[in-house]
């Protein structure tokens, strides 16, 4: 299996990143690169009705108003059959 990381832990990545970036004296990439990181580690802000569609669905998971995925490939391949 493809592992973009070459397999690396997350705290072995963390070093080599940080090590490659020591090293860069370009003003412009340093730039894009805290461009990036603020980015990927920005908090989201979720709407109101964001906020509420979460809720129903906790609520419906409670409540057991749920389909498995296998349960609902089943349909649709019914579904296909009677096309």
């Amino acid at each position: 299996m493809f592992k973009p990381n070459g397999g690396m832990t997350v705290a072995a990545l963390q070093k080599r990143v940080r090590q490659n970036i020591s090293s860069i004296e370009d003003l412009a990439v340093l730039e894009k690169i805290n461009q990036l990181i603020d980015e990927s580690t920005k908090e989201y802000v979720l709407s109101d009705y964001q906020l509420e569609l979460l809720k129903q669905a906790d609520e419906d998971i409670i409540n057991g108003n749920v389909f498995l995925q296998s349960d609902m490939d089943n349909l649709v391949d019914q579904w296909k059959k009677r096309r």
